[in-house]
């Protein structure tokens, strides 16, 4: 019977041939050719298979190619071999095997690395009888099929190979050998001892040759010697003897597969084995046990960074969490890197430091851009111009926001735009950091080449750099991803990470998660093995010991390994051409707490001087610049004797390495805690250092460097005894602390202000420090104020107001805690401890300024102070400079906004009084908000149009004039929001409001931006702003007041957003304002339990506009009393809302009266054409067209035919040609309504037609279609 088994391909097929194949030969016949180094089709070589193999890297192609080969055909036998042992098969002979090869291959496999290889088949007739015709050619087996035979068939399958990689019978010695080593094998009466006697005996007969003597690899030689020892499990039994046959096709299979990892040397010349001998190295970029992970980041990368947009509408963030050591750096950068090499987009990377938070502001983020725009001036990154011209238009004037923080941009911008004058201190001036730059972040990134910010060890953020992350994830117009690591195991639930990361989550961000673990014992031993050059069942006992000590932490298992090496416990043996180990040692190695307990015995052994620049670095952080290790380099100290050239020694011992030709950095974290702890007295060396830093700096150094000396100097600070250099380090903090107020960080600003505060005494305060303590202290009250830490800042708060000489003295910390009182939002604590600081000023107000006398009789002293002024006068007057003065300008406009936002009665007597100031001491910058208030004073208390219209252009030049950009905000909504429409064209109002948000959120005036953006939306949506645009700019704004939670404002916006949707998309009633977004009676429930009356009457006026629209009179009539309800608190005042109540109002009553007859809609239907008609006298352009279309209704009502058919047509007209699509469309309709009711359905048809196509034009589907279902036939 005949079995031919297909290897290659491993489906076994029973006598059948290969198509294609060459025609079969004996196995003998095989082995003569291959040894003659000749082809398969006869041509005879020079070359004999017992001359050497040569198989480094010098082996010719031919050569290592041939010895691929014949791995192969070894594959196949063992293959083969393994098949067939367990059907008893009784001998194997070289004449009983056939070998098919694959013609067309033998020519491609010079191809060593495993790609491409010769594909065998083997024909075993197991029919013949037991014998050879060639020596040494057939060992008998025994038909038992237990451990001794399976044993029997791995040392028979080793004596050929041993010939087919040789050339060379195995025993060509007398015939009797042969039949001894066969009797020997299957024979299990025989004792253990004396078989293997016998046995070697016969294995190492004169005139064998080893295989290592000819040259083969080392791979090879141990794989035949460890088969032909199979049988052997006593104490001399080599450790890595074979057991299975499946072992052993395992093992060729890998060397056939890849040859260069497993089957040729790694070391083949002297300088190789020499680099072996004196290191242990490992793989680069290789990861083990991590494809899982690197598969969902590539995931992550091509729905965001591949995908055109790297933000896009999609918002994500990836934060990949583990232990420390465990991977994860290397997993992200691995990741992205591959990622970023194929669509183009670039890896900023940060990275954030325990010990050194404070040291530089915002430091991952900061290094992170700084390196990028460094990268951008080497010529590393193409582009410069296009980069620079984005940066110029996106920034321009607000270029110094950053240019202090990221030093090199300054060199990328080149010659920019004078600055803009905003002076904004606190939060607002964080709000500004923060919005500018995103701008920024925004024009380095674009659709083609996105940018991916790697921030790690995200645990140590502090909080500046947390907010100003969570601001960059939410920019849905940057091109822009995040992707953060940190350790899970040090981020709890009160950790700031932590809430940032469900912020993110709650404002609609994808936070993919991404969980790091330590490798499994497989992938330790994939790593042993690739480092080592061995087969995995080699090293799978050294793995395990390993795995066990170090738990497969990555870093861990390395540094472990190196010890293992230095100890001489793992070491390069030349002689046997392999890595060995001395298992035993290893194993009772003592396992140290952690990787930094391991990186601390290795540094002990470095020279002294090489060890002092490493605890030195420590001390400086993961990073240091070599601009201040040369500093450091000027100290007389022996030890720190060529500062530099020692740090490179660090740097080839592999402790650190260089980024660019500037800067070191420590290869890990635990790297660098293994360094610091050697530092005997910490403090003592902090201390030196800073002291070091500090003498050997100019002045302009340091300044560059103030943050790092301050920051040693302050670690150090409790050895310092001499109250001179004390009082030297509190001005340094203070130094250090106001920079970082400048860059608007903070957080950082305030640790190093408590430092400062720290030097000082209660006797500073009376003595010739006076004004150190003073400054000092305030700077840090303002600092913990924006932090949010008010607790705190009272402490420091009753030092000022306890030791401070003078009112005056004290006013810098009152004003730091009226803002802190309204952060906390207590207006009412804010009004009264306002208007006491104003009294002390010389400001004082009416007991009671809710009366109307009161009220008249300031005004009318406003107005006589008026008199004999001009506009250009005012314009054009000195600069206030009366300190005092401009103290209570400052708290009178902090006192408004507070009122303005509680709608006191107080207000406007604040404003009268700001006035008043500015005729007579001149203007400063609060002088354009207080004549922009006073004229909406004018309008609200005169009704004079024109004169509060002259005030506003007054404001808005004063703005102007001055450039005070942090006042641009308030002006622009109270001129182009409340005054303004009720002169000028619609449009012109809409851009104010637009440059109005824009021009608050670059001065991070965020509550006075985001009440522009509410109310560009309410003119927006009631001048007829195409829907779609509306829409997707209001969704904006909206996200924008979510974001900086602006809840005030955010309920009304979402409002008119939802009734632009139920316009816009199908809806069952559109008239109830619920959908995507919001929930009528949800926003109702709220407004009213929060005092929010604007949002209320909002959503009844809205509703009433809807109900008019759709034809729902009793819900239009419903609405008529709810708005009427609650317009108490707009009574008087001119409104977008005022001017949707009136024009609805008053067509719903007419209608409403036609069908009721009732007086009250008739009186109504008069009252609001009369309003509507005022309004059009002061701006025909915005209202005429309404009050045609309230014409005509009345008309109608009255039954004048001939005049309703002509203002109707007029309506449609102007309505047109003001551009008001939307009431353009209503008019057409209401034109329709009434030809059919005259009976003139053509007529009426036409008209019902266009507005069906107005509609659309403007973008209300819905309404468009209540239109052809009701007037229009198909």
């Amino acid at each position: 019977m005949e079995r031919m088994i297909n290897i290659n391909d491993t489906n076994f097929q029973r006598n059948e041939l290969i198509e294609g194949t060459v025609l079969p030969m004996k196995l003998g016949d095989w082995l003569r050719i291959i040894g003659d180094g000749a082809s398969m089709h006869g041509d005879n070589g020079p070359a004999s298979i017992t001359k050497s193999w040569v198989c480094g890297e010098s082996a010719s192609i031919g050569r290592r190619a041939q010895l691929t080969r014949a791995v192969h055909l070894a594959l196949a036998l063992s293959k083969a071999t393994l098949h067939i042992s367990s059907a008893c098969v009784r001998t194997f002979g070289f004449d009983s095997v056939s070998v098919y090869e694959e013609e067309g291959i033998l020519n491609d496999i010079g191809n060593v690395n495993g790609t491409i290889g010769p594909k065998f088949t083997i024909e075993i007739d197991t029919e013949e009888p037991a014998t050879s015709s060639r020596e040494g050619g057939c060992v008998s087996v025994s038909e038992d099929e237990g451990e001794d035979a399976k044993l029997s068939a791995i040392i028979r399958l080793g004596a050929i190979l041993h010939e087919l990689f040789s050339g060379l019978a195995l025993f060509p010695v007398e015939q009797e050998a042969t039949k001894e080593l066969a009797h020997l094998l299957s024979d299990k009466d025989t004792c253990y001892h004396h078989r293997t006697r016998r046995k070697r005996r016969l294995l190492s007969q004169e005139g064998q040759t080893p295989l290592r003597e000819l040259g083969l690899p080392t791979s090879l030689c141990e794989l035949v010697s460890n088969m032909l020892y199979a049988a052997e499990n006593g104490e001399e039994s080599p450790p890595d003897r074979y057991t299975s046959l499946a072992e052993v096709v395992t093992d060729l299979g890998l060397m056939s597969s890849q040859p260069r990892r497993y089957l040729f040397d790694n070391y083949s010349n002297e300088n190789e084995i020499g680099n072996a001998i004196e290191r242990l190295s490992f793989q680069d970029g290789k990861l083990y046990g991590h494809e899982a992970h690197l598969s969902e980041l590539g995931s992550v990368f091509g729905r965001t960074v591949k995908q055109p947009g790297c933000g896009g509408k999609r918002r994500e963030v990836v934060l990949v969490s583990g232990y420390s050591g465990s991977g994860k750096s290397s997993v992200v950068q691995q990741s992205i890197k591959t990622c970023l090499n194929e669509n183009g987009s670039y890896l900023i990377h940060g990275k954030f430091d325990e010990r050194m938070q404070q040291a530089q502001p915002l430091s991952a983020v900061v290094s992170a851009f700084d390196s990028y725009c460094a990268a951008l001036l080497e010529g590393k990154r193409s582009g410069l111009e296009e980069v620079r011209s984005s940066i110029r238009d996106a920034i321009g004037g607000d270029s110094e926001v950053l240019t202090g923080l990221i030093p090199k941009l300054s060199q990328v911008i080149g010659e920019s735009p004078a600055a803009k004058n905003v002076d904004v201190r606190g939060q607002e001036a964080q709000n500004r950091l923060n919005f500018i730059f995103c701008k920024f972040v925004r024009a380095i990134s674009s659709r083609s080449c996105p940018v991916v910010l790697f921030l790690d060890d995200l645990h140590w953020a502090d909080d500046d750099s947390l907010e100003l992350i969570y601001m960059l994830t939410e920019d849905e117009h940057s091109n822009f991803l995040l992707v953060g690591c940190f350790r899970d195991n040090e981020v709890g639930e009160g950790h700031p990470l932590k809430s940032q990361i469900q912020r993110m989550e709650e404002t609609g961000v994808i936070v993919t998660s991404i969980k790091i673990g330590n490798m499994r014992k497989d992938n330790v031993n994939e790593m042993i093995c690739d480092s080592l050059g061995l087969l995995p069942r080699q090293t799978k006992p050294l793995s395990e010991i390993v795995h066990s000590k170090t738990h497969g932490n990555a870093l861990f298992v390395k540094q472990f390994l190196t010890s293992l090496f230095e100890a001489g416990f793992l070491r390069y043996s030349p002689s046997v051409r392999r890595w060995t180990w001395d298992i035993d040692n290893i194993r009772s190695k003592r396992v140290t707490d952690g990787v930094a307990e391991l990186m601390m015995d290795k540094m002990l052994r470095l020279k002294s001087n090489v060890q002092y620049a490493l605890m030195v670095a420590a001390c400086l952080g993961s990073q240091s610049e070599q601009s201040i290790l040369k500093l450091l380099s000027k100290d007389t100290d022996p030890s720190n004797d060529d500062f530099i050239a020692s740090l490179d020694e660090v740097v080839s011992e592999g402790f650190m390495f260089k980024v660019g030709s500037s800067t070191y950095s420590f290869s890990h974290d635990s790297i660098q805690l293994a360094a610091y702890s050697l530092i005997p007295d910490k403090e003592a060396m902090h201390l030196k250092i800073g002291r070091q830093l500090l003498d050997c700096s100019s002045q302009g150094e340091l300044e560059s460097i103030i943050f790092v000396v301050a920051a040693q100097l302050d670690r150090g600070s409790m050895l310092i005894t001499d109250p001179d250099e004390k009082i030297k380090l509190a001005k340094l903090n203070l130094k250090a602390g106001e920079k970082a107020i400048e860059q608007s960080v903070f957080s950082s600003a305030s640790l190093y202000l408590r430092e400062g505060v720290k030097m000082l005494s209660i006797e500073d305060w009376h003595g010739e420090h006076y004004e150190l303590c003073l400054q000092i202290h305030s700077a840090c009250v303002e600092s913990l104020g924006v932090n949010g830490n008010w607790d705190e800042m009272r402490i420091y708060l009753s030092k000022i107001f306890t030791y401070a000489k003078c009112f005056e003295d004290k006013i810098s910390g009152y004003y730091s805690l009226v803002k802190s009182l309204g952060a906390q939002n207590k207006r009412a604590d804010v009004i009264d401890l306002t208007v006491e600081i104003l009294s002390q000023l010389g400001e004082s107000f009416p007991e009671d300024p809710s009366t109307s006398e009161v009220l008249g009789l300031d005004f009318s002293l406003t107005n006589e102070w008026l008199e004999g002024t001009t506009m250009e006068g005012i314009l054009i007057a000195d600069e206030m400079e009366n300190q005092k003065t401009i103290l209570s300008m400052k708290f009178l406009n902090l006192l408004s906004l507070y009122l303005y936002i509680g709608r006191h009665p107080l207000l406007p007597f604040t404003i009268f009084r700001m006035v008043r100031l500015s005729l007579t001491h001149g203007n400063c910058k609060e002088s354009s908000l207080a004549f922009a208030s006073f004229a909406l004073m004018i309008l609200y208390m005169s009704n004079d149009v024109e004169r509060a219209y002259r005030f506003g252009n007054l404001a808005i030049d004063l703005v102007g004039r001055s450039n005070a950009k942090d006042c641009v905000a308030r002006v622009h909504l109270t001129v182009f929001g409340l005054i303004s429409p009720w002169k000028d064209y619609a449009p012109v109002c809409v851009e104010g409001l637009n440059i109005g948000y824009e021009e608050g959120m670059e001065a991070g005036d965020v509550i006075f931006a985001m009440m522009n953006a509410h109310v560009y939306c309410s003119l927006s949506l009631t001048y007829g702003q195409q829907l779609d645009e509306f829409i997707e700019k209001a969704l904006f704004y909206a996200q924008q007041m979510k974001r900086y939670k602006q809840t005030t404002v955010l309920p009304s916006t979402l409002v008119y957003l939802q009734f632009a949707l139920n316009l816009v998309s199908y809806s069952e009633d559109p008239t109830v304002l619920t959908g995507e977004l919001m929930d009528q009676e949800v926003v109702l429930k709220d407004a009213l339990e929060n005092d929010y009356h604007n949002t209320v009457h909002l959503i009844y006026c809205l509703r009433l506009w809807m109900a008019y629209l759709f034809g729902k009179d009793e819900l239009a009539a419903t609405m008529i009393d709810q708005c009427k309800s609650t317009n108490s608190a707009f009574s008087g005042a001119r409104t977008t809302i005022t001017v949707n109540e009136t024009f609805y109002c008053g067509l719903a009553s007419t209608t409403l009266f036609m069908k009721t007859r009732k007086k009250k809609f008739e009186s109504l239907a008069y009252s609001s054409i009369k309003k509507m008609k005022k309004f059009a006298e002061d701006n025909s352009w915005n209202f005429s067209h309404k009050v045609k279309l309230l014409d005509a209704e009345i008309f109608v009502l009255k039954q004048d035919i001939d005049m309703a058919k002509k203002t109707y047509n007029e309506a449609i007209e102007l309505a047109g040609k003001h551009r008001f699509i939307h009431e353009q469309a209503l008019a057409c309709e209401r034109a329709g309504t009434f030809h059919s009711m005259l009976g003139n359905h053509i007529t009426a048809d036409e008209y019902f037609r266009r507005s069906h196509e107005l509609y659309l034009k403007w973008g209300a589907k819905c309404k468009a279609d209540d239109v052809r279902k009701k007037f229009l036939t198909e």
